[in-house]
């Protein structure tokens, strides 16, 4: 429920503080949608991001994860935005954890003072009524590092670091750089 303002500046202060609060920039790029090509079919699971949920999340898989906002506003339908995609398990880090103990991480990390992953730990706790994990198992583990690229390259989620840089124009192999001589 929104609170009473006396006047429309107290409204406009209001409604700026939470605009410039919650404002992220997401790339939706249907074509980088189409060119994502994991090695593996992903089936995706889903609960929305609370304490309660701890349980329906597997104890004993690993695969890659996002995080999703939801918005809610007077029921409309649909509207999902990636913020960030992640994995457990793979060849280089995370796999001795499971999809729970990287959700029960992320849990920890909105509640403390100084959580270690910040950017994260904000969104989740700004959207904490809208957040979704998602997970999609992979048997082979080999193929969840490459599974994770893909799916940040294609999505480009705003809170992801890693293969967010935009690419450079292709230049032939036997063309050297322009000198100030040629058109």
């Amino acid at each position: 429920m929104l609170p009473v303002f006396a006047t429309p500046k107290e409204w406009y202060g209001f409604y700026s503080q939470q605009v410039e609060g919650h404002t992220r920039a997401f790339v939706l790029a249907p074509l980088l949608w189409s060119m994502c090509a994991p090695p593996v079919r992903l089936r995706w699971r889903k609960v929305p991001f609370t304490d309660n949920n701890v349980t329906q999340v597997p104890n004993n898989s690993k695969g890659v994860y996002s995080f999703v906002v939801r918005p809610t506003a007077a029921g409309q339908p649909g509207g999902e935005y990636v913020f960030y995609v992640g994995r457990v398990g793979g060849a280089k880090r995370g796999e001795d954890r499971s999809f729970r103990e990287r959700y029960l991480e992320y849990l920890s990390e909105s509640k403390t003072a100084n959580p270690r992953r910040i950017e994260i730990a904000l969104a989740l706790t700004k959207w904490k009524d809208s957040a979704w994990f998602y997970w999609a198992p992979i048997r082979d583990t080999k193929k969840i590092e490459h599974c994770e690229d893909s799916l940040i390259k294609a999505l480009r989620p705003p809170l992801n670091k890693m293969g967010t840089a935009t690419p450079k124009p292709p230049v032939g192999a036997f063309q050297g750089p322009a000198t100030e001589n040629e058109p």
